[in-house]
């Protein structure tokens, strides 16, 4: 909601009518949704070093991340264990957490996962579409935030 509200915040102070706040605050949800997922998929993908955080931590902290929903929606045992029935209060060793990782890299779940990211993406681009004109004005606003969807798909490259 923050990139949604600041989205709608800046058409306001452009004198956008209603329905164009509302494209640029549909805009904003859905390419914050868009790069949220994305975030959850480089938590498994990325290293230390890119990520500022050891990969798995969304996992070793058992966050509703889309990537843990739609791993525990596999069937998978072990995401069953480390996500849900974990009776013991310790968290999830290195060696589990690896293990996990291992798994996610070699399952549908990631790819799944980018789907949804690219629907969000696509969402996001419909409404920006539906206020082309008025945002068309001022080019570099409108191709900015045009390429600023591209750039949320493609951090994972």
């Amino acid at each position: 909601s923050l990139i949604a509200n600041s989205c709608k915040a800046a058409g306001v102070l452009s004198n956008l009518n209603d329905e164009e706040l509302n494209s640029l605050y549909d805009f904003g949800k859905n390419i914050g949704l868009a790069f949220q997922v994305v975030d959850d998929i480089l938590d498994v993908l990325g290293s230390a070093a890119e990520l500022g955080k050891s990969p798995g931590t969304d996992i070793r902290e058992r966050k509703p991340s889309i990537v843990n929903l739609l791993w525990l929606e596999s069937g998978s045992p072990l995401a069953n264990e480390l996500l849900l029935q974990r009776s013991d209060a310790k968290p999830a060793s290195a060696d589990e957490i690896n293990a996990a990782l291992t798994e996610l890299k070699g399952s549908p779940t990631l790819e799944q996962a980018y789907e949804i990211a690219r629907e969000f993406a696509n969402k996001a681009r419909s409404a920006l579409e539906s206020s082309r004109q008025r945002l068309a004005q001022s080019n570099s606003a409108f191709d900015t935030l045009e390429a600023l969807v591209d750039f949320v798909l493609e951090r994972m490259n």
